[in-house]
């Protein structure tokens, strides 16, 4: 684990996208997770870049990562220099969110999508982890629905577009659902 640890401190400062997936690949490899190197996290260095590597992680094997996400949240409280937190809507929304994790998810990604301080691109990521989410629970559907509603004018317009691909699929399902209990 040392020499990998050496390794990582060593490429991850200039590293590329084909080094970062080959170092993640080597890290299931070598049976590491990502939190049994926080201190990579933690540093100015190399924090970043090291974040990147887990999103490979989570693209080459989802299954492998999920059980990390726990211990890497704790993590991402302590984190400073970037913002670790956003870059668990890209993990969960390859890994899928933990049970012990569902309740912080679930705060979470509505904080992103109801405070318009997030780009683009994470608020999709956290719409597209919130409609798994609501498959389970569906009770959050229209706490979603109204807080998609309120901040639309806030969203730039790509996240316009995917909050309205989403309320047009919503109100379509609200609709057949209307029809199937008049018909019954």
């Amino acid at each position: 684990m040392k020499s990998f640890r050496n390794k990582l401190i060593e490429i991850l400062p200039q590293s590329s996208e084909e080094q970062r997936k080959a170092m993640a690949i080597e890290m299931m490899r070598s049976q590491c997770l990502p939190s049994q190197f926080k201190d990579l996290l933690l540093c100015e260095k190399t924090g970043r870049r090291f974040s990147w590597m887990i999103s490979n992680l989570a693209q080459l094997n989802p299954e492998y990562l999920v059980r990390d996400l726990p211990t890497l949240w704790e993590i991402a409280e302590k984190v400073e220099g970037f913002d670790f937190k956003s870059s668990f809507t890209n993990y969960w929304r390859y890994c899928g969110v933990p049970s012990s994790q569902e309740t912080i998810a679930i705060n979470y990604l509505m904080e992103v999508l109801e405070k318009n301080k997030h780009t683009t691109t994470i608020q999709s990521r956290a719409l597209r982890v919130m409609q798994k989410v609501i498959l389970q629970h569906p009770d959050l559907s229209q706490e979603l629905v109204a807080i998609l509603i309120a901040n639309y004018p806030l969203y730039e317009r790509g996240m316009q577009q995917r909050v309205g691909k989403f309320l047009k699929h919503k109100k379509s399902e609200l609709l057949q659902f209307a029809l199937f209990i008049f018909l019954f």
